[in-house]
C-alpha cells in the first residue's frame, strides 16, 4: 500500500511523505531498502521523502523524521494507475523515478508559484511538499489535496526532474 503522510512541520503547516507498504511483502525481502523498518504488524515498509541540504531540495528514503510512525488518522491512500500490472509495479516506478531526481533544485520553505513571486523573499524553488506531489503526478497518480495545510504542494517539482533524461543515481546511495 502506498499512501500519503503528514506530519507537522511548523505551527499549522505539514510535512509531506511517501509510505510504502508493499502487500506483496515476500516480493521485497531481497530488496535492501525495505529491511531496516517495520511497522507494528512486522511489515516491512519505507518512505520517499525530500528535505533542504545546503539549500538545495535533496531526496532521502527513510529520512528519520518520515520513517517514524505516523498518526493513523494522517493518510490517503495513492492507488496504483490503471497503466501499472499492480501494485509492485508501481512502487518500482516510484523508486525508479526517485532515483532519477538529481538533488539540484533550489529549496525554500514557502515556495510560491511563478505569478505569486516576489523580488523580495526567496520564494522561487521548491520543498519537501513540491517533491511528493512532483513525485506522485510523475507516476501518473492521481495527486490528493492533503486536508491540511502543506505549503508548496501546489507546486510540484516539473516531471523533467523525475527521468531519465537525467543521469540516474547510483544505486544504494540513499538508504
Amino acid at each position: 500500500m502506498v499512501v500519503l503522510q503528514w506530519h507537522v512541520v511548523l505551527n499549522e503547516d505539514f510535512h509531506t511523505l511517501l509510505r510504502v507498504t508493499p502487500e506483496d511483502q515476500a516480493a521485497w525481502t531481497a530488496d535492501k531498502r525495505f529491511i531496516r523498518l517495520k511497522d507494528k504488524a512486522g511489515r516491512h515498509y519505507i518512505t520517499l521523502g525530500a528535505g533542504p541540504e545546503g539549500g538545495l531540495l535533496v531526496s532521502n528514503l527513510n529520512r528519520p523524521a518520515d520513517a517514524a510512525e505516523h498518526s493513523a488518522k494522517n493518510y490517503i491512500t495513492i492507488d496504483p494507475p490503471k497503466v501499472y500490472a499492480d501494485e509492485n509495479t508501481f512502487i518500482k516506478k516510484l523508486l525508479e523515478l526517485d532515483g532519477y531526481y538529481m538533488d539540484d533544485l533550489d529549496y525554500d520553505l514557502f515556495p510560491a508559484k511563478k505569478k505569486e513571486q516576489v523580488w523580495w523573499w526567496a520564494d522561487d524553488g521548491f520543498n519537501s511538499n513540491s517533491f511528493i506531489a512532483g513525485l506522485l503526478a510523475a507516476s501518473g497518480a492521481e495527486v490528493p489535496t492533503p486536508p491540511v495545510s502543506t505549503p508548496g504542494f501546489d507546486k510540484p517539482v516539473p516531471k523533467e526532474h523525475f527521468t531519465n533524461a537525467a543521469k540516474p543515481r547510483k544505486a544504494g546511495r540513499r538508504q
